[in-house]
C-alpha cells in the first residue's frame, strides 16, 4: 500500500467495515533534496483497495500521478533580529587574532569546545548562499564563536564544518570572518584557513585583526598515511580594511615535511 520514511510521504484512510482503504504514496523525485532546506519535492500517486468475498485484495489506480510539496519544518525561515544575532557572539576584548579565536570553551565541561549550530533563520538572513558551495547545506554547521565591534563595522567569527562536501574531497573544517554594517549589512566574508585530513592551518599568534598571518597547509595525499608527511604551504596574509572589506594575499609559497611539535603539541612545518 505504501511505505514511510524521509524518501517517501504516506497518507492513508479507509473503513475496516467496508474493508475499502484509500492510499496516497510519494517517492521523493531528488534525493539530494535530504541535503538541502528546502521543500520536498514528492511524485504522488492515488490507489484504492478493497477486500473481495474471497479475500483477494483488489487495487486500483485513481486518477493521475501528481508532484507534491512537502515543507521541512526546520527550513522554515523565522523573523530574526541582527541584535539576536549578534547576541550568539561573545564580545572580544582586543583585536588579537589566532586559532583561539574560532574556539571557545564557555561550555558546561572544562576544555570542551562550544559547538552551537547556527539556525537556518539566522544564516538565510546574514549569511551568503555561495558560501556554502563546497558543502551540502544541511550538512554546513555554522558555529559562532566571538565578535569585535569597532566604530564603523562589527566582524565575527566562525567555525564552520562540512561533513558532506559536494566534491570527492572528505570533511573538513573553516575558519570564517565576516564584517557587517552597524544596521546588519554584510560588508564581506572570507575562509581564510581550513582543517581536515588533507589540510592543516597554523595562524600567527602576533595576528591582528587588519593582519592574520596563515600557514595553510595542503598534505600531499600520497603520503597521508605516512610518518612523515609531504605538505605544500601557502603563506596568506588577511587582513579588515577601515571600510570593512577583508584584503587577502598570498605571500610566500613553498614545500616542506611536517613534523610534531610536542611544546605546542600539534603538527608545525
Amino acid at each position: 500500500m505504501g511505505r514511510t520514511g524521509r524518501l517517501y510521504n504516506f497518507k492513508m484512510e479507509g473503513n475496516t467495515e467496508s474493508l475499502r482503504i484509500v492510499s496516497e504514496c510519494g517517492e521523493l523525485m531528488n534525493r539530494d533534496e535530504l541535503r538541502d532546506y528546502g521543500d520536498l519535492m514528492y511524485l504522488t500517486e492515488k490507489k484504492k483497495y478493497s477486500v473481495c468475498k474471497d479475500g483477494r485484495i483488489k487495487e486500483s489506480k485513481i486518477g493521475k500521478e501528481r508532484v507534491e510539496a512537502v515543507p521541512q519544518k526546520d527550513g522554515i525561515v523565522k523573523p530574526v533580529t541582527f541584535d539576536e544575532y549578534l547576541n550568539l557572539f561573545i564580545p572580544l576584548e582586543s583585536d588579537k587574532v589566532s586559532e583561539e579565536t574560532f574556539f571557545r570553551y564557555d561550555y558546561k565541561e572544562p576544555g570542551c569546545s562550544y559547538q552551537k549550530e547556527l539556525e537556518y533563520s539566522y544564516r538565510k538572513a546574514f549569511l551568503p548562499d555561495s558560501i556554502d558551495c563546497d558543502c551540502m547545506p544541511r550538512n554546513s554547521i555554522w558555529s559562532p564563536k566571538y565578535r569585535l565591534e569597532s566604530e564603523k563595522y562589527i566582524t565575527v567569527f566562525f567555525e564552520n564544518f562540512c561533513d558532506y562536501p559536494k566534491g570527492p574531497s572528505p570533511f573538513f573544517t573553516d575558519r570564517v570572518i565576516a564584517t557587517y554594517s552597524k544596521d546588519g549589512r554584510l560588508i564581506d566574508i572570507r575562509d581564510i584557513a581550513r582543517y581536515g585530513d588533507y589540510w592543516e592551518p597554523q595562524i600567527d599568534d602576533s595576528s591582528t585583526l587588519s593582519s592574520i598571518t596563515v600557514r595553510q597547509g595542503f598534505i600531499d595525499e600520497k603520503t597521508l598515511n605516512q610518518p612523515v608527511k609531504s605538505v605544500k604551504v601557502v603563506v596568506s596574509r588577511h587582513g579588515v580594511m577601515p571600510d570593512g572589506k577583508i584584503h587577502s594575499e598570498t605571500v610566500e609559497t613553498y614545500q616542506t615535511t611536517d613534523r610534531w611539535d610536542e611544546k605546542k603539541n600539534q603538527i608545525v612545518f
